[in-house]
């Protein structure tokens, strides 16, 4: 028999909050993992605070579903600063 497929599942996220926890909870019986990907480019500061990240509740969203409702510890969430930007920007696209 052979083992069921290990899927990972991403997500970008900028003021998701009012459909976070709707999504995570529809994937999170299929995932083996959710790769939650948190922030703004510089490109959509208009719509994110000054470190770059959501206006609305969606970090804290995030926070109390892995605290909450991953018990499996599925979901990894990735800032900008995590990844060595420490304006809180994601860089965009570079277009060459």
């Amino acid at each position: 028999m052979n083992p069921s497929p290990k899927i990972t599942f991403g997500m970008i996220v900028l003021n998701g909050e009012p459909f976070l926890r709707y999504n995570l909870r529809a994937l999170y019986p299929f995932a083996h993992q959710i790769i939650v990907v948190e922030g703004s480019s510089p490109d959509a500061a208009g719509i994110a605070t000054t470190r770059g990240h959501s206006r609305d509740d969606t970090l804290n969203a995030l926070r109390e579903f892995m605290d909450e409702e991953d018990p499996e510890g599925k979901v990894i969430l990735i800032r900008a600063e995590d990844e060595g930007h420490p304006d809180g920007f994601w860089p965009g696209e570079r277009i060459r």
